[in-house]
């Protein structure tokens, strides 16, 4: 039996690393996410917060993904899990993705995009929330939405603020308000059914 477990929602971080509720924490597990061990590396250097971040994410493409699949066409694979952290919550196609690399000049099939893509699923790092309004032929197009599984595994490291996301488990509505009125960073936030308001 397995038993998967997620990153540390809001809440869950706050408890873990004795914060209170202040917009301080909030842009602390906005910047550094929910992994536990963030508690032995301590949330006062930023850089070795990111060396932290950095080590796991690299850990998990190299072992749990480059050499356990024997994967040789490593900058893609980099380039593919760019990709998906910037369009992170948006229908992704790798048809459309495989056209892309084709009109760049580089051969890359759609099913090696999937396979790829489950590699990444496998391993934790994404999660794929599959379209449930599609029925018919269309239930054979790759038309997902691929979500960080971690906010802050995001190999760009394009901190800049921008449009934030989240699932509906991972902050409370007020926190998003407080978010959004306290950082002027535009949130959005989505519902299980897809359907989604921006505040």
């Amino acid at each position: 039996m397995e038993v998967r477990v997620h990153p540390l929602c809001y809440s869950e971080f706050l408890q873990f690393h004795d914060l209170p509720d202040t917009d301080e924490s909030l842009m602390s597990y906005l910047n550094y996410g929910g992994l536990p061990g963030l508690r032995n590396v301590g949330l006062g250097s930023n850089e070795q917060v990111w060396d932290y971040l950095t080590s796991v994410f690299n850990t998990i493409m190299l072992k749990d993904i480059i050499e356990r699949h024997d994967i040789r066409n490593i900058p893609f694979l980099n380039n593919l899990i760019a990709f998906y952290a910037d369009t992170t919550g948006k229908l992704t196609s790798a048809n459309s993705i495989s056209k892309y690399m084709k009109s760049q000049e580089e051969n890359v099939s759609s099913n090696l995009i999937l396979l790829y893509r489950g590699f990444y699923a496998e391993a934790y790092l994404i999660d794929v929330v599959p379209r449930y309004d599609i029925h018919g032929k269309k239930i054979f197009e790759s038309n997902e939405k691929v979500y960080l599984d971690n906010l802050r595994f995001n190999p760009q490291r394009d901190y800049a603020p921008r449009l934030v996301i989240f699932h509906p488990w991972a902050l409370p509505v007020r926190v998003l308000v407080q978010l959004q009125n306290h950082s002027g960073i535009p949130v959005r936030y989505i519902y299980a059914s897809e359907q989604s308001f921006s505040f």
